[in-house]
């Protein structure tokens, strides 16, 4: 599921020949070019000027802008439950996200892995019965197969 509500309100993207005032932790320590200050500084691409000559480089910039506390309460409120934003998915998919949020990793992992071992058994049970209805194939077939499965069916090969 995407987020509910994205980390930026906007992006900006800019033209300079300037490096762009930098806090820490890549955020403007103030408003520069029209881009308001704490905006999070994402990408930059050289544009021209990296070579060896005198001109300065010319660098696209890109910036998040966050939420003001204002804009993430008005945003906030107007969003609705996941659950009710998702009232057609199918109730044995509801069942699993219920299981999944309230069992906790132990005990999902747990469940995974007796699946996996169930699936693993009933392999080598029907081991058999593959082995047989591989040698009944006709033989274009099982050639057919074996380039999908890497594996030779061909009744002369088994």
């Amino acid at each position: 599921m995407p987020p509910l509500l994205s980390e930026f309100v906007a992006f900006q993207t800019l033209e300079t020949h300037e490096r762009p005032p930098l806090d820490h932790k890549l955020c403007l320590s103030h408003a520069w070019h029209n881009v308001p200050a704490h905006a999070k500084f994402l990408s930059s691409e050289c544009l021209s000027g990296e070579k060896k000559d005198d001109s300065k480089p010319t660098y696209k910039l890109k910036f998040g802008i966050y939420r003001s506390p204002k804009q993430w309460l008005d945003d906030a409120s107007q969003l609705q439950h996941p659950f009710d934003l998702y009232h057609a998915v199918p109730d044995e998919m509801l069942g699993v996200i219920l299981e999944v949020s309230t069992l906790g990793p132990v005990e999902i992992a747990k469940r995974r892995t007796a699946t996996l071992r169930k699936w693993i058994a009933w392999a080598k049970e029907l081991e058999g019965d593959e082995q047989s209805v591989k040698l009944s194939m006709e033989a274009g077939v099982g050639s057919y197969l074996a380039t999908q499965k890497n594996q030779p069916f061909e009744k002369d090969s088994m």
